[in-house]
Order: C-alpha cells, then structure tokens, then sequence
C-alpha cells in the first residue's frame, strides 16, 4: 500500500491517494512501515471528518486499486446554519431526553412489575401459611375432639368398673350377711333346740325324781357325800340327778356340765 499527500488542481484542496497492490502480501511489509500507514490513513480520516470531502475510487486492470479524496476547509456558518444545527442539537437533546424517559418508565414499569409479582407472591405465601394453619387448627380440634371423646369413654368405662365392683361388694355383703343371719338363725335354733331339750330332760328328771323320791325309802332323800362322778365332797350343795341319773348324786360343778 502507497499513501501520498499533494494539493490538487484547486489550490484550496489536498488529494490524499491510496494504492493498494495486492501482489505485495501484508506479511512482507515491515511492522514499522505498517504502523506508520496506519497513522497517516487515521490523519485522512480525521481531516476528512472534520472538513469537506470528496473520494472516488477505481481498479486498474492490473489488479491495482485507487482511492482519491480531495479535501476542502469547511465553509463559514451562516445565520441559517446556525439555526439548523441549533435546532439539530435541540432534536438531539430531545431525543436523548426521550430516550432517558423511556428507559425510566420501563425501568418503572420493570419495578412496578416486579413489585407486583413480589406483592402476589407475598399474598400466595400468606393464603397458604393461613390455610396450612387453618389446617392445622382443624387437626388440633379433631385431636381435641378425639382425646374428649377418648376421655369420656375412659370415664363412662371407670364409673362402670365401680358400679360393678360396688354392685360386687353389695353382693358380697348381702351373701356375707345372709350367710350370717343363716348362721345366727342356726345358732339360735340350736340354741332353742338344746333349750327345749334341757327343759324336757329337766322336767322328766323332776318327774321321774319325784315318782323315785315316792318310791324310795326316806333315808335317801337326804343323801350327802361324794359326788358319783368327780368323787368330791358335795355335802349339802349336791343333788340327785333326773332320768336315769336320779339315782346318782353329783355335785353342783358336773350336774352343770352334765349335757348327755
């Protein structure tokens, strides 16, 4: 690549030419030669941007390529150019303006939508935490509710372990007692019995010692002595026994103990 730098036809311009050869690879070019026209190509574009210019390129057949670019100051603005550009920059800050307006409402359209998915996810969390509470409140009564249920059925079950042991108790009581009226009724009856029994003995003796105190001599009316049994002394304080034993003197002592 060539870069050459002249004033053209017109006095007031510079022609800036740029030859390209492609049968000169770029590998062949020195990186000093290289940095040098990279310099120079940046210059033309600078003076070119900041003035008046014109290019025109064309390929030779040879494969080589021009580029032209001619180059003029920038003509003294006017009162209409001065407007125009005013009115440019106004556009432009106005654009910029609205294009910062944009942006900020859908940065605030981005928020907004933001805080109201947070808002509804907040509002979902809440249902949910009051539902899995009212859930739990649920299962609370129904343990509740069980644990009464289990509480009076365990009650009704223990008054009736006491009914039964109290109708047990009275039932015992009641053959306890009967047993011991049974057995005092036997007592008394045997009792009557050997009442009535002595009372006929008695009187039989009374009878049979009065026919044998008729019948028997006198003298043995009065006995005193030794009673037939124990063979103590009974003196005056024995007597005869009745029945068959009226024959028999006995001491008070064995006549009382005498039941046969």
């Amino acid at each position: 690549m060539r870069v050459t730098a002249g004033s053209g036809l017109d006095q007031q311009k510079v022609k800036y030419k740029i030859t390209i050869r492609p049968d000169r690879p770029a590998a062949e070019t020195p990186s000093f030669v290289q940095a040098s026209l990279m310099e120079q190509l940046q210059l033309i574009r600078k003076v070119a941007e900041e003035n008046v210019a014109v290019d025109r390129g064309h390929q030779h057949s040879n494969g080589y390529s021009e580029v032209c670019i001619w180059v003029e100051p920038r003509p003294p603005k006017t009162a209409f150019d001065g407007a125009v550009e005013e009115k440019e920059i106004v556009k432009e800050k106005d654009d910029e303006e609205k294009q910062e307006s944009d942006e900020k409402g859908e940065s605030e359209a981005e928020g907004e939508t933001t805080i109201a998915a947070a808002v509804a996810a907040a509002a979902e969390a809440i249902h949910q935490l009051e539902g899995n509470t009212e859930e739990a409140e649920n299962d609370n009564e129904d343990d509740e509710i069980a644990e009464a249920a289990e509480g009076i059925k365990d009650n009704d079950e223990a008054a009736s372990e006491r009914e039964d042991e109290a109708a047990r108790s009275n039932a015992d009581s009641g053959s306890e007692a009967e047993s011991q009226e049974e057995k005092s009724e036997e007592e008394e009856s045997g009792s009557e019995a050997d009442s009535t029994a002595e009372e006929s003995e008695e009187e039989e003796g009374d009878d049979s010692g009065g026919r044998a105190a008729a019948s028997a001599p006198a003298a043995t009316t009065g006995r005193s002595g030794n009673c037939d049994q124990c063979g103590e002394q009974a003196c005056d304080r024995g007597r005869f026994g009745t029945g068959k034993w009226s024959n028999h003197w006995y001491c008070s002592k064995c006549w009382k103990g005498r039941r046969w």
